[in-house]
């Protein structure tokens, strides 16, 4: 189902059910015939995208292909089509399919497009201005969050006083250095300033863990109101994340120290968790040193996109010299943002592809992003 058709005859090798479905997508009326078959043309056409090609394999195939079109589906869950108006009429298209899930039997040739659900698809539909195909997935942009993208230390360390209190039964009086490390990191380095017994075996241990990452959880959503009242986006996250987002042929996660269930909350608390794919993410409830973490990442990127992603197609943007390392460990490059402790000179220093002040200058992001993956910034 995810190879490209090379010969374009065996997709209109049922045309009478392309026609059909054709008649259901522009109107039941009676349409004239030219412009039914031009417009049936223009399908065929876009089809020549290898995301696209399945929803053509949709209009002529049977219920048969329900299972294999499941897994299709999951592997392009992105459509990236070209800008002009007729192309964006075909998105339209997509929409009409799914309008007849209800109705399946009447229209068999559509079987298959209800049983992917397209209409699931459709916000991650991704439409560009420019003339190149890009359709595959085949870019990964991660994201750091905690000093990258937003700021939100007072509560965090609010929630890891609490979540520790009710683990070890004592205060915590010293809490460690918080950039660049993980929760799990983070909690036996709390341990150990504080004072608490660990060690004794490896059992006891991942079960101390799994309490303070289940209280900091319970925490973290206790002080869901403070993240937006007591914390803040930094300059030009908002527009560098979506931009990032619109960019062909790319795929945005995260790479955090923060668990995940805290992670998911703090996106979503100022609206950006939709711009991210958070299943493919790495987070600080997975037991990894960063870059380690970074190769999982890319691991569970190319298990779902079907896709490579080579050092020369991800790229991590974060804050800190550590996530540098991460970076360079787990084959990726990097984008250092100045914008937590380490400064612009220890972040080049570190050896960083590119460090900047801040995100402000959604322009440099973006080209350096398309720079870093080999894509020309002018395409």
């Amino acid at each position: 189902m995810t190879d490209k058709i090379d010969d374009m005859s065996e997709v209109v090798a049922s045309m009478a059910t392309v026609l059909r479905a054709m008649r259901l997508l522009f109107g039941r009326g009676a349409a004239r015939a030219g412009e039914t078959r031009a417009r049936a043309s223009r399908f065929v056409w876009l089809t020549r995208c290898p995301c696209l090609s399945a929803v053509a394999r949709a209009c002529q195939a049977d219920a048969g292909y329900a299972a294999s079109a499941a897994q299709a589906a999951d592997a392009f869950p992105r459509v990236v089509a070209s800008t002009t108006r007729r192309n964006l009429a075909l998105i339209g298209l997509l929409v009409q399919i799914w309008r007849v899930r209800s109705q399946p039997a009447r229209w068999p040739g559509l079987r298959l497009a209800a049983s992917i659900g397209i209409a699931t698809r459709l916000p991650n539909l991704c439409v560009t201005a420019r003339p190149r195909w890009r359709c595959a997935i085949d870019r990964l942009v991660l994201w750091n969050i905690d000093l990258t993208l937003l700021d939100v230390g007072r509560v965090s360390r609010d929630a890891y006083a609490d979540a520790f209190r009710r683990v070890t039964g004592r205060p915590l009086a010293s809490l460690p250095q918080l950039a660049g490390r993980s929760d799990t990191e983070i909690f036996f380095e709390s341990l150990y300033l504080n004072d608490v017994p660990t060690g004794e075996d490896e059992a006891a241990d991942a079960e101390l863990l799994a309490r303070y990452c289940w209280e900091l959880e319970t925490a973290f959503a206790l002080r869901q109101d403070g993240l937006v009242q007591q914390g803040r986006l930094l300059p030009g996250a908002r527009a560098a994340v979506t931009a990032a987002a619109a960019l062909p042929g790319v795929v945005q996660t995260v790479l955090t120290g923060t668990i995940k269930p805290n992670a998911e909350a703090k996106l979503r608390a100022f609206g950006l968790d939709r711009l991210f794919d958070l299943e493919v993410g790495g987070y600080g409830s997975d037991a990894y040193p960063r870059g380690s973490l970074l190769l999982l990442v890319r691991n569970q990127a190319r298990e779902k996109y079907s896709s490579p992603f080579a050092r020369d197609t991800a790229v991590y943007i974060a804050d800190t010299v550590r996530d540098i390392e991460a970076a360079q460990l787990g084959g990726a490059r990097c984008i250092a943002v100045a914008t937590g402790r380490d400064t612009v000179a220890e972040l080049r220093d570190g050896g960083a592809d590119l460090v900047l002040p801040d995100l402000s200058d959604t322009q440099e992001v973006i080209s350096a992003i398309d720079r870093l993956t080999r894509v020309p910034a002018s395409r």
